[in-house]
């Protein structure tokens, strides 16, 4: 289920812009597939870097090590941004920002594509 949200948008100009978010809730049965999908590549990669010589030494392991990371973070992410948009309050240039992945609610870092100014976007 995606769900619009109102953020602020705020950079070196004292007025804050709004930002809209779309945000997809993902239902345990869906964290629970994505999660497997993602272990299901990293572990794959490990059983064809088998056969890599003297290299499968250091990338299986890896992978493996990969493989346990994804599960545990894609099972942990709750939603996820699928699309986030918004007037940067320095420059005034309308663009999409680049804050897709797993969101917590919690004030993050974005630049600014045309100014290339730091900018930092809140949920009101």
């Amino acid at each position: 289920m995606t769900t619009t949200r109102i953020c602020s948008l705020s950079g070196y100009h004292p007025v804050a812009t709004d930002a809209l978010l779309e945000v997809d809730e993902l239902r345990a049965g869906r964290r629970v597939a994505r999660a497997l999908k993602g272990f299901g590549a990293w572990f794959l990669a490990a059983v064809v870097c088998v056969f890599i010589p003297v290299a499968h030494f250091l990338l299986v392991p890896a992978c493996l090590v990969g493989a346990v990371s994804v599960l545990v973070l894609r099972l942990r992410a709750r939603s996820l941004v699928v699309r986030a948009h918004g007037v940067c309050p320095d420059c005034g240039v309308e663009q999409d920002l680049d804050v897709l992945g797993p969101w917590r609610g919690q004030p993050r870092a974005v630049s600014c594509r045309a100014c290339h100014r730091g900018l930092e976007l809140r949920v009101r």
